[in-house]
Formats: structure tokens, sequence, C-alpha cells
């Protein structure tokens, strides 16, 4: 699930690696002209995903949900031209609404969020953003895995404390976490 998906990205990769197509599969990434790059190698990650894929039979449910429709269309849009658009769950609605997907049974999942860094959004509804978003995490997906990517470290701990940070990165000159957790 992702609750603020914007352009789709998250939700059509979850789908893609449903799906069994590797990460970037069809198209030609920098890295694979870089010198150590071993062809073999990447070929032998793309087939376990594959394999991955074949022995785990129906992917479970994916879901995309934004407040704003004309972002969920766009996102719709870019899944279809991906190819998945049919695997994913589409829904309008603010994340003080979110629910689990259709399908899931009380099963437990992921919820992935990459909220709002502070562009548009700033000081305390940033902040409110980010505790809505831990308060509906922590109610109505209890027993899930959470991930959230970050720009602000602090803003994750509206979201929920203890989180662990799995990954650090720079996105456009930007330094952002990664961060997880298990939702009780």
């Amino acid at each position: 699930v992702d609750p603020r998906c914007g352009s789709g990205t998250i939700a059509i990769e979850a789908a893609l690696l449903a799906g069994g197509v590797a990460p970037a599969a069809g198209r030609e990434l920098a890295f694979r002209f870089w010198p150590g790059f071993e062809p073999g190698t990447w070929a032998s990650v793309a087939a376990e995903i594959q394999k991955r894929r074949t022995d785990a039979g129906d992917p479970p449910p994916i879901m995309a949900v934004d407040r704003d429709a004309g972002a969920v269309d766009s996102a719709r849009a870019n899944a279809e031209r991906a190819g998945v658009a049919d695997l994913i769950e589409w829904r309008t609605a603010p994340i003080a609404e979110l629910e689990r997907p259709d399908g899931t049974d009380g099963r437990p999942g992921l919820l992935v969020a990459n909220p709002p860094w502070g562009g548009r959004l700033a000081g305390g509804d940033l902040r409110n953003l980010y505790a809505t978003l831990g308060r509906v995490a922590s109610e109505g997906f209890a027993g899930w895995s959470l991930g959230v990517l970050v720009a602000d470290r602090t803003l994750a701990r509206q979201v929920r404390p203890g989180l662990t940070e799995t990954l650090q990165l720079d996105l456009g000159g930007r330094r952002a976490w990664f961060l997880t957790g298990r939702l009780r």
C-alpha cells in the first residue's frame, strides 16, 4: 500500500516485481556500462526474481492511494504504460481515510510511503501529515511492516518512534533515509 502515490512509482515497481519483471528490465541503465559490471550476475538476479514470482503464486494485493484524483489518474496512466495497471487497486482518499486493500483478509502486508518532504507543505502541516500517517498506520495496519522515505528523520518520529534506519541515500542532491519498522 502506498498512501500518497503521486506518480505511482512505488506501486508500479511493486507490480513489476510481483509480475516477475526484474528491476529496469528492458531499459539500458548507465551502470551496465561500468567497467566492473558483470552481465552474468545481473542475469542471475533477474532469473531469481522470475523464479520467486513463479514459486509465489498469486501476487499480493497492491494498492495506490492519493487524496488528489488527478494524481491517481496520472499514476494509473503511468501504470498502463508499464503494463501493470490491472495489478494495482486504485483509490482516491486522504491519508486519514486509508484502509487495507481488498483481499488481504487480515493478513499482514507492507505499507510504504514517500510522504512530501516540505516543498509544498511546511511546519505544522507537514508534522500533522506525518502524525496522521502514523496514527492511521498503527490503528488500521497492525501486524504490517512499514517503510517510509524521509528527508527529515525528526519528522519520521511523527509517523512512528523507533523506526530503524535501513538505507541512507542522496536523491537529487538531498540526503534521505529509508526507515522501516513493524506496526503493532
